[in-house]
């Protein structure tokens, strides 16, 4: 598992996302959540983008040794 992939996991669980939830904030499937979370695949910049935003958090923050977690303001996802 990659640094980036445990941290978007980490927070992901912070948040109470489901790997399915957090796929369709970002529009793509969850398969690729679990992908991109296990270091199999790496996500776009623009996708890593929308996934921080998602999760409340910033790029560089997912890239981070260790960081603190938390999920505060996160929006409710519009279907």
């Amino acid at each position: 598992m990659s640094v980036l992939g445990a941290n978007i996991a980490a927070r992901r669980i912070a948040c109470k996302f489901k790997q399915l939830e957090l796929a369709e904030r970002v529009k793509v499937s969850p398969a690729m959540i679990s992908f991109i979370e296990s270091g199999r695949k790496t996500p776009s910049i623009a996708l890593l983008a929308e996934i921080a935003d998602a999760l409340d958090t910033s790029m560089p923050s997912l890239f981070q040794y260790s960081q603190p977690v938390g999920c505060i303001g996160i929006k409710p996802v519009q279907i």
